[in-house]
């Protein structure tokens, strides 16, 4: 019975579906009890997850795995090393320690997302019917509970003259107040590493206290270049940090289509890529002090794992632009190397009490039967008994082929 049931669980899919099951389960469970959203349809500043019961769960699995904020190095299984900057400062890098909730995870939607896998419907889907748009976010509820930082899901009403993805500019500028960072997310991007802190990717990527926002290239391809014929950055992550000088920049960019500031800039009201656009053609070239937008690799936090031919694959931040299906499982794999990792020490931790070494005593006697059995020959077996007992074995692998398994 024993090998059959291992054999059956042990598949790839099996194992991610039955742990990707029972996590998706909880987090969406999690997610609905501490109603970190607002479902009346207007801009809300809503209650945090901090204090969540789920965060002590969440600590347990990934206390041993979290990144060091001031480590040096950040490798990866694949053996890829990501280092930090030199920095000029005796005290080493700016951020020391956990910002905690002083920075927002937000996502933020203006469509009612209430049907069956949706993530506004309270009822837990069926792991097969979880949407890339709900995996998503879970992730983000995920990786906020795992850091201690604040997640807000800000579910608004249509804006008046503008799509809806304009809907993340007002939002960031209304929480701007209230957090020393905010990081809005599309729900087609996720943090494959939750492991890795935003204050370990800050002191990668140089975040200064001059920066107003920071956000990744585009893949460098005709369809994302500006007026200018400059890549445009991609506004699916957005870092922005709180200052007098980044209010004024999210002001200048929610009003542009007004064409009072910028003139043509109404023509991302609803033409693509919206907001990205009115950014890229116009917000950049106003706030163009050299440390007001930080740039970040698209190889590093926009590149999509599954289309790698354009050379951005999305090594700390994976936004799944080009294959938004793959996002569930994505989320999935994510989770399930710390699920491996944990049940794998503690199994060593009880390494005496769940291995025994009966096995191995009777292996010693079946060898020595073996023995035996070819220096005398095979035995007579009376002529009653054949057809009952099983055709002599030349080895112990053959005899042990016919031990039965169930019980």
């Amino acid at each position: 019975m024993g090998r059959r049931l291992l054999s059956t669980f042990l598949p790839h899919r099996w194992g991610y579906l039955v742990l990707a099951m029972y996590t998706f389960g909880l987090l969406y469970m999690a997610l609905h009890t501490q109603r970190i959203f607002d479902a009346a349809g207007s801009l809300k500043l809503v209650q945090g997850t901090s204090q969540a019961p789920f965060t002590s769960t969440l600590h347990g699995l990934f206390d041993t795995f979290r990144q060091p904020i001031t480590a040096p190095n950040l490798t990866f299984p694949s053996g890829q090393v990501f280092q930090l900057p030199f920095s000029s400062s005796p005290n080493g890098p700016r951020f020391q320690t956990s910002l905690g909730e002083k920075i927002l995870v937000l996502d933020v939607d203006t469509r009612p997302l209430n049907n069956s896998g949706e993530l506004l419907n309270s009822t837990l889907p069926p792991n097969e019917t979880i949407l890339w748009s709900t995996a998503g976010r879970l992730n983000h509820y995920l990786f906020a509970q795992i850091h201690g930082y604040d997640y807000k899901f800000v579910k608004m009403g249509d804006l008046p003259g503008r799509f809806g993805t304009w809907s993340k500019v007002t939002a960031i500028k209304e929480h701007l107040p209230d957090y020393e960072f905010i990081i809005f997310v599309d729900a087609d991007l996720i943090f494959p590493h939750p492991h890795v802190p935003l204050e370990w990717l800050f002191n990668y990527w140089d975040i200064v206290p001059e920066n107003l926002v920071a956000m990744a290239i585009d893949p460098a391809y005709p369809v994302n270049n500006d007026f200018r014929g400059r890549t445009l950055l991609n506004t699916g992550f957005i870092i922005a940090q709180r200052s007098p000088r980044t209010t004024e920049l999210f002001e200048a960019w929610e009003s542009c289509p007004d064409n009072m500031r910028y003139n043509s800039c109404s023509t991302f009201s609803y033409d693509w890529p919206h907001e990205q656009g009115a950014f890229g053609n116009f917000i950049r070239y106003d706030f163009n002090r050299w440390d007001d937008i930080k740039s970040l690799s698209c190889m590093e936090a926009n590149g999509c794992p599954e289309v790698t031919h354009l050379g951005c694959s999305g090594k700390l931040i994976s936004h799944y632009w080009g294959s938004k299906a793959s996002v569930p499982r994505a989320v999935q794999e994510s989770i399930m190397r710390y699920f491996s990792l944990s049940l794998h020490r503690e199994f060593h931790q009880n390494y005496d009490h769940i291995v025994s070494t009966a096995i191995a005593k009777y292996m010693n006697n079946l060898t020595d039967i073996s023995s035996i059995a070819k220096e005398n020959g095979p035995l007579d077996i009376p002529q009653s008994l054949e057809g009952e007992l099983p055709a002599p074995a030349e080895d112990v692998g053959e005899i042990l082929e016919t031990i039965p398994l169930d019980p």
